[in-house]
């Protein structure tokens, strides 16, 4: 017989191990949590630690089988899956924040809007598989999803220092959903009428700089003026209201913007459309070389 006493031990100590011995065979409790009777899946819930997610998987069988391998993965993404799949809660997206401040936080994101009962046992679910020192951030959904603005990463439209969302409760995530609510309307009689609207859009810099590329040395004047202005002009030709009955032709109305007059800053009063005279300009004389070319006698500029 197998003992574990050492050679040295007493007759007293040998007949005391024989008396206690009941002579199981060890082979008789191999493997029998692969297959447990009822009275014993309670305490093999207990042993491994799976009283916390009978709430979502009441089957002792499923939960031992289930809880196992959530247990071997607690703490990542994918323990998080496996856990919202308990209620039927698949295609999510589960976002981690970037090293930082906030690197122990996450979001996740969801195609639907969830109700109350959603929310309550994500964040549950969150709680339980998430680890320790992180925590459920945000909850959102891509019709109304905002993210805070990042230099040389954000698209104008992102907010400043946060994200989209409310708190409904201090401790709890930011929630941010949105709807989109279709409808139809139907006529039986549906009139329809067009209604055009075409525009014509030209601006112009004002050229009052000493520009090099076709000054001339003591002819052009110096930079005296600064407009510091754009003109636009506008031509629109567009039909007013097209469900109107008083107006049953196209009506081609003109819309002019004219530049403006800065007093003992521009141009001498008079006609404002003088701003945009017709002109010609014509390029007079030939490339200055450095090698071949004298400043004094090289005569290179535009005329008007």
């Amino acid at each position: 017989m197998i003992t574990l006493l050492p050679p040295s031990s007493s007759p007293q100590e040998q007949a005391l191990a024989d008396a206690i011995d009941y002579g199981i065979n060890p082979r008789v409790i191999r493997g029998f949590k692969f297959t447990p009777t009822d009275s014993v899946l309670p305490w093999l819930i207990w042993e491994y630690g799976l009283g916390e997610i009978l709430a979502w998987v009441p089957d002792p069988r499923r939960a031992i089988q289930d809880g196992v391998r959530f247990q071997r993965i607690r703490g990542t993404p994918a323990s998080l899956r496996m856990a919202l799949k308990w209620m039927n809660i698949e295609n999510i997206y589960i976002e981690e924040e970037p090293p930082g401040k906030h690197f122990a936080e996450f979001q996740v994101g969801i195609h639907d809007v969830p109700n109350d009962f959603f929310v309550d046992n994500v964040v549950a679910l969150a709680k339980l598989s998430a680890p320790t020192r992180s925590r459920l951030m945000r909850m959102y959904n891509d019709r109304y999803d905002i993210r805070r603005f990042m230099l040389d990463q954000s698209d104008w439209g992102s907010l400043l220092s946060d994200y989209s969302g409310v708190r409904l409760t201090p401790d709890g995530p930011v929630l941010s959903f949105g709807r989109f609510n279709p409808f139809e309307a139907t006529s039986s009689l549906p009139i329809l009428k067009f209604a055009a609207n075409r525009q014509h859009h030209n601006n112009a810099l004002s050229d009052d700089l000493y520009r090099l590329d076709f000054a001339i040395l003591n002819e052009t004047d110096p930079h005296t003026r600064n407009h510091n202005a754009i003109y636009v002009r506008d031509h629109i030709w567009q039909n007013p209201d097209p469900l109107s009955l008083f107006t049953p032709d196209f009506e081609p109305p003109l819309h002019l913007a004219k530049a403006l007059i800065v007093l003992s800053d521009s141009w001498r009063l008079g006609e404002i459309n003088a701003c945009f005279p017709v002109t010609t300009q014509t390029e007079v004389g030939a490339t200055f070389i450095l090698s071949q070319d004298q400043l004094s006698d090289h005569v290179w500029h535009f005329l008007y």
